[in-house]
């Protein structure tokens, strides 16, 4: 689950970080 959550997570980090959600 981690290695999941730091490459998709990552990529939907960036992605809410850009829209401004977070």
């Amino acid at each position: 689950m981690n290695h999941i959550f730091n490459r998709e997570g990552q990529l939907l980090f960036i992605f809410l970080s850009g829209s401004g959600m977070i």
